[in-house]
């Protein structure tokens, strides 16, 4: 354990990110805190000013704390199994224990400073009043509990997949899982029975108002953060010995499965486009996406035709939660689709071989993104289509059946679609910059918080400044990116593919190719008459 501990903690020193890391969270807290105090003494009363600023920067550290198990943890041992350093750590005198707890503690420190570099903007809102020095170390207990729960339930996911996208996947959907749907179907059960049981939301258990009159509530939630934990842990140590040899399981699948035959249209495009073949063959997802975006997109239609008419306004604003969450989850989806694929065209030397064929590289470029996008085009139609048909069918009920007012439900319904097309427009703008980014990045989890920063964050950084302006705010980030990352990949393709062919010799450095010594003599000099 020690030993990777110290193998962990000497890469991350030598990283110039992981200080930049710690800096922008810094710098981050900081300004959320300073808007938040201008914005808080414009619309509220100076007592409540404190409540609002820690309430507010508790849920943003707790998201934080949150993402870090997907930064950090998710691609730590799958990342080992693609490069095929996982078994020369079992060909020491490491076990599966060591090395999942050496794992743990490097990315927990690596964290944890991080954490421990936004704690003083979360001490400030004690100064102004309104927050007590309980509450503060109550929310600093519990984002490191939740920080410890997000790296282990990420390490246990590391430990079963081995590419990119399962990793991410596996983890945001574990998290949301064991955080989120598991506490609120318990707290549902101990309300419908009269228990007296907790509910396992820590934060929302901070405050003096819901902490005094049972303190036992908050421990107990404390102390099923700790079970998931120690959960996680012990089957990641169960797991990796009966993972790592994950390649030799799936070619032995693979072989025994029978070929299936490709639809016309991918013959067609294997032929005629076979970039964009070759970008939509390697997604097997996408079918299971399409499912799901067809039942939601019915979910929608049939919400919108039996719903009673008083319970309609009020669920509409939930409903459109839920569809704009879809869409950015949607986008982010196309973000790691892209992302996978100019890793892998990076690390396996696809790259390479494509450029032997007689395609451009504005063709190769052009191909691929055109087959990522055409992809999450597909969901995010389907998907679509129903929220139109929701709305065509409310304004309907309103107009004809006289059910509704129609004048709010016209307002909702145009708001709802301003607000609905910034995530449609991010496919475009992920999918171009995740598959830059992807080839530019030597490391696949780089490419992805990158992209996801520049996608997700900034979109709603501008939801956030403002609302009403923040739909065309976020439209013109993400044609900016758009067109940047485009034209960016479609100039910079034959640098890449020339820079990775020479950089395959020192870590990270040119190799210099020395002409060997001639082997054939000189030619003897002419005779003399």
């Amino acid at each position: 354990m020690v030993a990777i501990l110290d193998r962990e903690l000497r890469i991350r020193a030598r990283q110039r990110r992981t200080f930049v890391h710690r800096f922008l969270i810094a710098l981050a807290t900081s300004g959320v805190t300073v808007l938040s105090l201008v914005l808080a003494s414009l619309t509220t009363r100076v007592a409540s000013v404190g409540q609002e600023v820690f309430g507010l920067l508790s849920w943003v550290l707790f998201g934080l704390c949150l993402l870090e198990g997907l930064r950090n943890a998710a691609d730590s041992i799958s990342e080992e199994k693609r490069e095929g350093t996982l078994g020369l750590l079992f060909l020491t005198d490491l076990s599966a224990a060591g090395i999942i707890l050496g794992k743990t503690s490097g990315q927990l420190l690596s964290s944890l400073y991080a954490l421990m570099s936004a704690i003083p903007a979360l001490s400030i809102p004690i100064m102004l009043g309104g927050v007590t020095g309980g509450e503060f170390w109550r929310a600093v207990l519990a984002l490191f509990l939740t920080l410890l729960a997000s790296l282990s339930l990420g390490i246990l996911v590391s430990a079963w997949v081995r590419g990119v996208i399962e990793a991410w996947i596996g983890t945001a959907l574990l998290l949301l899982a064991m955080l989120f749907v598991l506490p609120a179907l318990m707290a549902w059960l101990s309300s419908a029975t009269g228990a007296s049981g907790a509910s396992p939301f820590a934060m929302r258990l901070l405050r003096a108002e819901f902490y005094d009159p049972s303190p036992g509530l908050y421990w107990q939630s404390m102390g099923y953060y700790l079970l998931v934990i120690v959960t996680a842990l012990g089957l990641a140590c169960w797991v990796l010995p009966r993972r790592w040899q994950q390649t030799t399981v799936e070619t032995k699948r693979m072989e025994k499965e029978p070929v299936t035959r490709m639809s016309e249209t991918l013959h067609r495009l294997r032929d005629h486009r076979p970039m964009e073949w070759f970008a939509q063959h390697r997604d097997v997802g996408h079918p299971i996406l399409l499912v799901i975006s067809v039942i939601l997109a019915s979910a929608l239609v049939l919400w919108a035709l039996l719903s009673s008419p008083e319970r309609i306004m009020a669920d509409y604003f939930a409903i459109g939660a839920s569809a704009f969450a879809y869409h950015l989850v949607l986008s982010t989806y196309q973000v790691l689709k892209a992302t996978s694929l100019g890793s892998a065209l990076r690390a396996t030397g696809l790259l390479e071989l494509i450029f032997i064929t007689p395609l451009r590289p504005q063709e190769t470029v052009l191909g691929l993104g055109r087959g990522l996008l055409r992809q999450g085009l597909k969901a995010t139609g389907i998907f679509s289509v129903g929220e139109i048909l929701c709305l065509a069918i409310l304004i309907g009920r309103a107009a004809w059946f006289k059910e509704l007012p129609l004048g709010p439900v016209i307002a909702v319904s145009v708001l709802a679609s301003l607000i609905m097309w910034p995530p449609i427009q991010d496919l475009w703008a992920g999918t171009w910059l995740g598959l830059y980014q992807g080839l530019q990045q030597p490391k696949p989890t780089r490419a992805v918080m990158l992209c996801l920063g520049w996608v997700q964050g900034a979109q709603l950084i501008c939801y956030y400044i403002c609302l009403p302006l923040g739909p065309i705010l976020s439209a013109i980030k993400s044609l900016v990116i758009f067109l940047w990352s485009r034209d960016r990949l479609l100039f910079e393709l034959p640098r890449i593919v020339r820079a990775d062919t020479l950089s395959i010799g020192k870590e990270g450095g040119k190799r210099s190719f020395k002409p060997l010594p001639s082997v054939i003599p000189p030619p003897l000099p002419p005779a003399k008459a």
